[in-house]
């Protein structure tokens, strides 16, 4: 196995490798001893037209090699005693529960086909486990009726109808699978979603999280909950002034959780507490808002809570880097950063045999890393440095170089290859989200087609405390799009950056900015607006989280009519535009989108408007057909309004 690049900067870590399969990782899991890891590997199958998902095991031994198993699993756990492993895999139309057994290569079916709401987690006994799930429904309904707003979400449509609620499979040992006689689940029942489950080390108290205030629907504020199984007694252990997410329950009896700080979501950042579970008291803010922004749902693909030998494991977002936080629950304020630097930490478990990470940098650099419990760091009192301003690379991938515009976090991908490249300015969405180190796709591809792309954080993103985001709050499609246009004004003098052939292209509030950024300069030769907000007026009550957004970022700001749109800005470019929207997206609504074209078709610009079928807010969620007919259009885009060098790299 050659050297892994990210060992070098972080002693006592361990290289696996990754397994030799093609697809995407997407999970880990560590089993309790330290001594096995397994990863979720999803591949396109194009026959089916389909994602299917391996699952792969090795020891941590340094001469082992990774096995496949073909469950079609996801969610991946491992028992809290020997080699068993839980999952999630397809069926019917819903989801089941698996139990995996690594020595026997089987995996047996543990459960009904429900719809899920999230990850199973194993008893602390090992022989049964909790699943956030709701039933499926008999059949169609022809009518939908409510009286709320609401009333429908991104992926999963109408609301109300499948309340994913608690399910406890008790006695279940992994060997005898399911079937019509076998013993009903104990469901705790639930007026709202649960998700995010913990059990207590007692395994008679078991925590989720959900809505149940009564401004649910106008916020992202959501409680912890813990509710005891013998008595069916409930204890609220959190207020609606926090966005709970992961619990994890300390031997002292206390729970830590991951919440935004306020409830509004808008321009918070994450934290981590911990709350008595008796008197519900919110006991330490362990980390500091101000300076330190823990990954939660609502910010990070990467997010959870872990322990390993008295120590909580989570992840961090830090100005576009994404390490590993160790934190000290007895003492607030001692805390180290694990795989620092320029990398992000994409998936991990944690356990008392020690810490399993996914870690990715640039274009390609990938590993699979383990810290044995005896190699754990003592955390010292608080001094997180910045990133080093440099990157690890591999022969042949563009060349990624990092830069600080004006206190903006910004990244430039280059292209091997004849000079001067058009350039690509890439912008993410959120915007309370972070860009950093791993190389968006959109931006590798162009970049393996001769083009430069510009990626960034602007204000308003996560990665450099409450404050850098919380800049944004009254004032989306302003200062943040201050940031955009002098990062590309710095960037387009750099020497092999053709500044006559520049275009932006940005997704869900990315494109909004992308939108008016291309309406706000002539410089901009083309653009790509995706799957984005353009009317806050529509977007509102037409987006299924529009009204949290939109009131959680104007609040006290410019009212209906008077904010920045792409709708209503003045035209400053009639540079050709491509619309990009998805058929069944509910976040940003092809209707919405529509708008937009409407207005540039109206005004003589040449614009086209797209429409990616079967396709929700997310790409990833969508089958592979759809993907790859998204790459080719935009690549086809791209060369036919900038024309770049040759292609470096075969498509």
């Amino acid at each position: 196995m050659p050297p892994s690049p990210f060992t070098e900067a972080a002693p006592g870590w361990l290289s696996l490798g990754v397994p030799a399969g093609a697809g995407a990782l997407t999970g880990l899991a560590l089993s309790a001893d330290g001594m096995l890891v397994a990863a979720t590997l999803v591949a396109p199958d194009p026959a089916a037209d389909r994602d299917r998902a391996t699952t792969w095991i090795r020891s941590t031994a340094a001469s082992a090699a990774w096995t496949r198993l073909d469950t079609g699993c996801t969610e991946l756990v491992f028992a809290p005693t020997g080699r068993r492993l839980l999952g999630l895999a397809r069926a019917e139309e819903g989801q089941v529960c698996v139990v995996i057994d690594p020595d026997a290569g089987t995996a047996v079916r543990a459960t009904p086909a429900m719809i899920s709401g999230g990850a199973p987690v194993w008893h602390p006994q090992g022989n049964g486990f909790a699943w956030s799930c709701a039933a499926l429904p008999d059949g169609p309904r022809p009518l939908h009726r409510t009286r709320r707003l609401g009333f429908d979400l991104d992926g999963r449509g109408w609301l109300g109808e499948d309340v994913r609620q608690v399910h406890v499979f008790r006695g279940y040992g992994g060997y005898g699978g399911f079937g019509p006689g076998d013993e009903k689940p104990t469901v705790i029942e639930s007026p709202t979603d649960c998700r995010h489950l913990s059990w207590a080390p007692d395994g008679r108290t078991l925590h989720f999280v959900t809505e149940r205030h009564d401004e649910r629907f106008r916020d992202f504020g959501a409680q912890l909950f813990g509710v005891d199984l013998d008595s069916g007694h409930e204890r609220q252990l959190t207020e609606p002034d926090l966005v709970a997410a992961a619990s994890l329950p300390l031997p002292g009896g206390a729970v830590a959780c991951v919440a935004l700080t306020r409830a509004a979501g808008c321009g918070s950042v994450g934290a981590v507490y911990t709350v008595d579970p008796e008197s519900g008291e919110r006991v330490l803010r362990l980390t500091d808002p101000a300076a330190c922004d823990i990954a939660h749902p609502l910010t990070s693909y990467a997010h959870g809570l872990a322990a390993v030998g008295g120590l909580l494991v989570t992840v961090q977002l830090a100005r576009g880097a994404m390490p590993l936080l160790l934190l000290d629950p007895e003492r607030p304020g001692r805390q180290r950063r694990m795989l620092d630097g320029p990398c992000e930490v994409h998936a991990y478990d944690a356990g008392p045999g020690g810490i399993a990470a996914l870690v990715r940098s640039g274009a390609t650099a990938e590993d699979v890393l383990f810290l044995p419990a005896e190699e754990l760091p003592e955390p010292a009192a608080a001094v997180l440095p910045v990133p080093p301003a440099t990157t690890w690379q591999t022969d042949g991938t563009p060349r990624l170089r990092p830069l600080d515009i004006a206190g903006i976090d910004a990244w430039l991908v280059t292209p091997e290859g004849p000079e001067p490249a058009p350039l690509v300015v890439w912008l993410h969405g959120g915007p309370g989200a972070q860009a950093g180190w791993t190389v968006p796709p959109d931006v590798q591809r162009l970049a393996e087609h001769g083009y430069a792309g510009l990626y960034l954080n602007p204000r308003g993103a996560a990665g450099r405390g409450e404050d850098f985001t919380a800049a944004l709050l009254g004032g989306p499609g302003t200062i943040d799009l201050d940031d955009v246009a002098a990062a590309l004004d710095a960037v387009v003098g750099l020497p092999g950056i053709d500044q006559d052939r520049v275009g932006v292209h940005g997704v869900s509030y990315g494109g909004y900015l992308a939108a008016l950024l291309w309406s706000r300069t002539p410089l901009i030769k083309a653009a790509v607006v995706e799957r984005a907000i353009v009317s806050w007026d529509f977007h509102r009550t037409g987006s299924d989280l529009g009204i949290p957004v939109t009131d959680g970022y104007w609040r006290g700001g410019p009212g209906p009519g008077q904010r920045p749109d792409p709708l209503t800005v003045p035209l400053h470019n009639s540079s050709p535009v491509l619309v990009l929207a998805g058929e069944l997206d509910r976040r940003c609504p092809p209707a919405e989108c529509r708008l937009l074209f409407g207005r540039l078709v109206e005004e003589g610009v040449p614009a086209e408007f797209a429409v990616l079928a079967d396709c929700g807010h997310s790409v990833g969620a969508a089958p592979p057909s759809v993907r790859r007919a998204r790459g080719a259009a935009l690549l086809d885009w791209w060369t036919t309004q900038l024309p770049g060098t040759a292609a470096t790299s075969a498509p």
